[in-house]
């Protein structure tokens, strides 16, 4: 089965969501075990130019916020529905998520 690692870069505000629509969706379990997942606290930078619809931040200067990166695993069946939940939820209008696929040797 081909298992996929995702990172989203989101405002603290949102991640209880994400995670809580993540887990009702069993998208972050892992064998046994649902809710598996790390947070950390990053800054994200960034500037907008006069066309963005920024959720927060100036235009036209670099700006930097407070984020978490959210990491977990997930299988390919789950792919599509976990990026449909992202999208939904993220407050940005480009939001930020990487998604790698994992090679596993068992």
């Amino acid at each position: 089965m081909i298992t996929y690692k995702v990172d989203v870069y989101i405002p603290e505000d949102y991640i209880d969501l994400l995670i809580r629509k993540l887990g009702d969706e069993k998208i972050i379990t892992i064998g046994n075990y649902d809710y598996c997942y790390t947070t950390s606290k990053v800054k994200g930078h960034f500037m907008p130019n006069d066309l963005a619809n920024n959720f927060s931040g100036e235009k036209n200067i670099i700006n930097q916020v407070d984020e978490i990166k959210l990491e977990f695993r997930t299988t390919e069946n789950n792919i599509k529905k976990c990026i449909q939940i992202i999208e939904n939820i993220h407050p940005y209008e480009e939001c930020v998520y990487y998604i790698f696929e994992i090679k596993n040797f068992k």
